[in-house]
């Protein structure tokens, strides 16, 4: 369970727990005092004074060989360490935690910078990266709680994006290649669009599409490039241009591009696989939720296609194993007259809203012989929502504001870099994390749905959260936590009744019983004063109340109690002496 305590307040409870617990031992020992006497009150005395007293006591009694006396001196001792031990063994149950309390809602409104470029707009600032071990969701969601997008947060708040349900329109889709002209049916109910790289310029002539059975289909598009790479050896990433279209609206259109170059020697991963996000809000109402993510590799000859392929993804994948026909059989090496011409096979699988491919492009180096292959496997999922309201707390805000949700042509809302763990001498991936990032981003913005708004003219953002304010405190498990109130309510209960029970002489310290047998009015039951005392002659006040003669000697002392008194009205009562001298000089 959480207190939401302080240091100061958890502290100050144990020190409660510790007083009532060693007030309980101390009334434990004054009914044993009162019950047998004797030694016990010595014990009880000896106890006040500390662990050092207890032991040293200890040791004298061994040497003495008085066995009662020792045996009550251990079982105080243990006692004692018992019981501080069971207070000390529950802090290490305490965890320092922060609790939650005060939920509320509340609407971030920040202003993003977009980014231009000839093919998609960007937010440029929403890229994030993926942890070897983290969940995509969880980066998501720290995404969403990021400066970025909520620049005016409240470090004593926790916000936590809105959520709301949804209905798919949408679960099933065609897929085309290259601007339609090659078509994989699947009796979808909108068509998905993936398409080459841009710079390519594809012969439609000589392109064809091959369906091997319901939602696979390989494709062949020859190509030739006007763009290559002024450095020799020298290969770019393949862009991946992607596109949805739903019941003839407008296109919801991605890419997942990185513009980066590599060496033809390169071989398996070229780029580490990353996963771009797109939300398109429809003139229907009806929302487009789209996400890609590009595993990149690079084979430097067809020799070594299958084990760098298998090595990244297994042996059991039919997009690398029909791949790899291709690479056999030179459909993707044999045909590149030169450096310009380009070989693109792909392999596609569309099940439901997910579209898998694996794209190969074949190229060859100005004076070489031998091809470089280089190849992109893409997972790309949709998910098509029908109209929702838009969130009224938004709504409120946006009410006198002409509100435009239109996505651009093709655009990037989110792009996510998946690291690897590295070691001493390699790097690995969490691949089956990544080959199902697409399928948890798509799922987390359309739970996002209206919740999430960007106003494309204005360039500004509006993310309603619920927000819940953050409490320092402790984490205890509950028992333990109840029984340390209960063990507190029982020893005080134990130590009152006792103290309204039980005489003084049984209870206080021999100081107290000296000093109210000195006081001017005796049995008042007040608290007794302070008197001076001096350790060289044993004396209160002037009063010696144990001998300081040697035992030795022959001669023998006057008792205290029968010794004039000087400078004192006030002799010693001699009760009072005859309890509390004769318990003293069994101290002795």
């Amino acid at each position: 369970m959480f207190l939401p305590l302080s240091f100061f307040t958890l502290n100050l409870f144990f020190l409660t727990l510790e007083i009532s617990v060693a007030a309980a031992l101390a009334a434990v020992l004054a009914h044993t005092s009162r019950r047998y006497g004797g030694y016990a009150q010595s014990i009880r005395w000896i106890k006040q004074a500390g662990y050092w007293e207890v032991i040293v006591a200890l040791y004298f009694s061994v040497r003495k060989g008085a066995r009662r006396p020792l045996w009550a001196l251990l079982a105080t001792l243990f006692g004692s360490i018992v019981l501080t031990g069971i207070i000390i063994g529950g802090k290490f149950y305490i965890t320092p935690s922060t609790g939650e309390r005060s939920p509320s809602r509340e609407v971030a409104t920040s202003t993003q910078f977009l980014a231009f470029s000839a093919w998609m707009t960007s937010l440029a600032a929403w890229s994030f990266p993926v942890q070897y071990d983290t969940n995509i969701g969880d980066t998501l969601a720290r995404a969403l709680n990021s400066s970025k997008v909520n620049p005016r947060a409240s470090p004593t708040k926790r916000y936590q994006p809105r959520v709301s349900d949804y209905e798919v329109a949408c679960d099933r889709l065609n897929v085309r290649v290259f601007n339609g002209s090659l078509f994989l049916p699947n009796d979808g109910c909108a068509t998905f669009d993936i398409y080459p790289p841009i710079s390519f310029n594809v012969n439609t002539t000589t392109s064809y599409i091959l369906q091997t059975s319901k939602g696979r289909a390989k494709a062949v598009l020859p190509s030739r490039t006007e763009v290559n790479s002024t450095t020799p050896g020298m290969l770019s990433d393949i862009p991946l241009f992607t596109r949805v279209k739903y019941e003839d609206q407008y296109y919801c259109s991605t890419i997942n591009t990185l513009f980066s170059f590599f060496n033809v020697t390169r071989v398996a991963f070229t780029v580490s696989p990353s996963t771009v996000l797109t939300k398109c809000q429809l003139l229907s109402g009806h929302m487009v939720s789209l996400s890609t993510t590009a595993i990149r590799f690079a084979v430097p000859n067809r020799q070594m296609f299958h084990s760098i392929a298998t090595s990244i993804f297994g042996d059991q994948d039919e997009l690398v194993s029909a791949m790899h026909e291709s690479v056999n059989n030179g459909t993707l090496t044999d045909f590149l007259a030169d450096e310009l011409e380009r070989m693109v096979v792909m392999e596609v699988k569309i099940v439901g809203t997910q579209a898998t491919a694996l794209i190969c492009v074949g190229s060859k180096q100005p004076g070489s012989v031998v091809a470089q292959i280089n190849c992109a496997y893409t997972i790309a999922n949709t998910l098509i929502t029908k109209p929702r309201p838009l969130n009224p707390d938004i709504a409120q805000i946006v009410s006198n504001k002409n509100l435009s949700t239109d996505f651009p042509m093709a655009g990037v809302m989110m792009t996510l870099t998946h690291l690897p763990l590295v070691s001493e001498s390699t790097s690995s991936y969490a691949l089956s994390k990544i080959l199902n990032a697409s399928a948890v981003a798509v799922t987390y913005l359309a739970n996002l749905g209206q919740n999430v708004i960007m106003d494309w003219d204005s360039s500004t953002m509006y993310i309603a959260y619920d927000t819940v304010d953050l409490v320092e405190g402790y984490d205890v498990p509950g028992c333990v936590f109840f029984l340390m109130c209960a063990a507190m309510i029982v020893c005080f209960l134990f130590w009152a009744t006792t103290e309204w029970c039980v005489e003084d002489r049984y209870t206080r310290s021999l100081y107290w019983l000296v000093s109210k047998s000195l006081a001017p009015t005796k049995g008042n039951g007040h608290p007794p004063l302070l008197y001076p005392f001096d350790p060289e002659t044993l004396e209160f006040d002037g009063r010696r109340i144990v001998s300081t003669k040697d035992l030795r000697d022959s001669e023998k002392e006057t008792a205290v109690y029968e010794q004039s008194i000087h400078d004192s009205q006030d002799p010693l009562v001699a009760e009072a002496c005859a309890i509390n001298c004769s318990h003293s000089l069994q101290l002795q």
